[in-house]
């Protein structure tokens, strides 16, 4: 569990500190909090590998890191999750991907607080490209994985970005979307007013030449989709 240094806590103070980290990484904050705000409750908490490993597990657990992989995170925002995902990965390449480049400006000190949690030197590399509304600006054919985390239903164009995607993805690539899902009926206050309903998801990514392979289901703020490519590309 996480403690603050230098003192034993309480107990329930325990809890609400990392029910707030929970929040502060959560889909749902990801673009509805600035890259500086981020990187300050980052560096005002006292983490250790245990304690995020459990926040993240039903990333990690999904997507499944390896030695190896060239990784797109599209709609990167600024680097966070992939340094997360560092503590728990070694020998990845990266591609953060955003539209602006003023997010990533925390990167280094995101990653330099993520090498301190996972007790070692963080073996993956980071490449920042910047994309425009429709393209990525990433190079063809490149990635085994490419990551969209709480960013499709962002996107101004969607169609023209997820063929962009299959672009730069290479024979046997997986997409992995983590989405909010809106359920018709419920109340879907919590969610931004682009999430889609689980039918109009699938329905876009299919028509966009892709095929639903995997998925996680946790709530209606955020699941994991795992896509493939029909025939491949």
């Amino acid at each position: 569990q996480g403690e603050m240094t230098g003192a034993v806590k309480p107990m329930g103070k325990i809890v609400l500190f990392l029910g707030c980290f929970s929040c502060f990484i959560s889909g749902a904050a990801q673009r509805c909090q600035n890259p500086d705000a981020r990187l300050e409750r980052l560096r005002s908490a006292s983490l250790n590998k245990d304690s995020v490993y459990k926040l993240v597990q039903s990333d990690v657990g999904f997507i499944k890191f390896k030695a190896g992989d060239t990784i797109a995170d599209v709609g990167s925002f600024d680097g966070l999750y992939p340094g997360i995902y560092s503590i728990f990965s070694d020998s990845i390449a990266f591609y953060l991907n955003d539209i602006s480049k003023p997010g990533f400006v925390g990167l280094d000190s995101i990653l330099a607080i993520c090498g301190r949690v996972k007790g070692n030197r963080i073996s993956n590399t980071f490449q920042i490209t910047i994309g425009t509304d429709s393209s990525t600006n990433l190079p063809d054919r490149l990635f085994s994985k490419v990551i969209l985390r709480d960013a499709l239903h962002h996107f101004k164009y969607r169609e023209l970005m997820l063929t962009d995607i299959k672009r730069i993805m290479k024979l046997g690539a997986k997409l992995f979307l983590f989405e909010p899902v809106r359920i018709p009926g419920a109340d879907n206050r919590n969610l931004c007013a682009g999430a889609m309903s689980r039918e109009e998801l699938m329905s876009l990514l299919k028509d966009n030449g892709f095929i639903l392979s995997g998925q996680l289901i946790m709530s209606n703020s955020g699941n994991w989709f795992e896509f493939s490519l029909v025939n491949g590309f």
